[in-house]
């Protein structure tokens, strides 16, 4: 999303200072900032603001820090039952 937002193909309005502004809540956008760096970060612990840096993940598109929040679960395989499947 940040790379879309800057790559010229949309009008990203800059401030008088040259600045832009991004009109999300940035209480979890240093997380967003070590991951693009590092490709990892240290997750806060609490449930509430892990939910809300995974909502900002996904507003974000960032796929791999999604995973490092919520990782995919294993496909399970199929249980026997009886002569079924």
């Amino acid at each position: 999303m940040l790379a879309a937002m800057f790559s010229g193909r949309f009008n990203a309005p800059q401030c008088e200072d040259g600045s832009f502004f991004i009109d999300r809540d940035g209480t979890h956008f240093r997380f967003i900032l070590n991951y693009l760096r590092d490709g990892k970060t240290i997750l806060p612990e609490d449930k509430t603001s892990l939910r809300q840096l995974e909502a900002e993940a996904k507003f974000y598109q960032i796929q791999g820090l999604i995973n490092a929040i919520r990782p995919p679960q294993p496909l399970r395989p199929f249980e026997r039952v009886g002569d079924r499947f």
